[in-house]
């Protein structure tokens, strides 16, 4: 007759889990050797060790004394960037302020124009603009304009211009007084 020998296997030991205090003090150790090595590495220079000097049965007082035994004293530093820095020295040309090197772009195209020279928040900054295009002998200007029903802005322009030769004159002008000034087409 057969016997069922399944059931009567030995049942297998559990090994207990390694706790987590063990890991933790395993990995401390590993990375501390490691940083020892590294420690060891860097201090390393190749050369032997330096003799430790012998006691000698000098009297104390002469300690104070400065020694004499034939090693020279060091160098003093050099700084040399002192020397080498005058003759490095590049001297920069400045551009003479006067000179203008934008000019106008001429328009062109017929139709009539305005010229912006400002948009302000408050109304006393486009009239001091609008005096000092008086004092250029140009006839200015203000117009307010409300954006969102919440924003107002103060426009000063310059114009309207139907020929072409008056309004790049003008521009010009107003570049030369240093006046940014926007061109505005009106539309037909």
């Amino acid at each position: 007759m057969a016997r069922d020998y399944k059931h009567r296997a030995s049942p297998k030991k559990k090994s207990k889990p390694i706790p987590g205090w063990l890991w933790l003090l395993a990995g401390l150790l590993l990375g501390l050797f490691v940083a020892f090595l590294v420690y060891i590495k860097q201090n390393y220079t190749g050369e032997p060790a330096k003799p430790v000097p012998q006691k000698s049965t000098q009297d104390t007082r002469d300690v104070r004394k400065p020694a004499k035994i034939g090693v020279p004293p060091p160098p003093e530093p050099r700084y040399e960037f002192y020397d080498l820095l005058p003759e490095m020295e590049v001297v920069v040309p400045v551009p003479p302020p006067d000179k203008k090197t934008d000019k106008v772009t001429p328009i062109e195209k017929p139709g009539t124009y305005y010229l912006q020279v400002g948009s302000f928040k408050t109304g006393e900054q486009a009239e001091t603009v609008k005096a000092k295009m008086a004092l250029l002998g140009l006839e200015s200007d203000v117009q307010t304009v409300t954006i969102d029903n919440k924003q107002t802005w103060h426009r000063v322009r310059v114009g309207p211009f139907q020929e072409l030769r008056e309004l790049n004159r003008v521009r010009t002008q107003l570049q030369d007084q240093g006046v940014e000034a926007i061109v505005l087409k009106v539309k037909s």
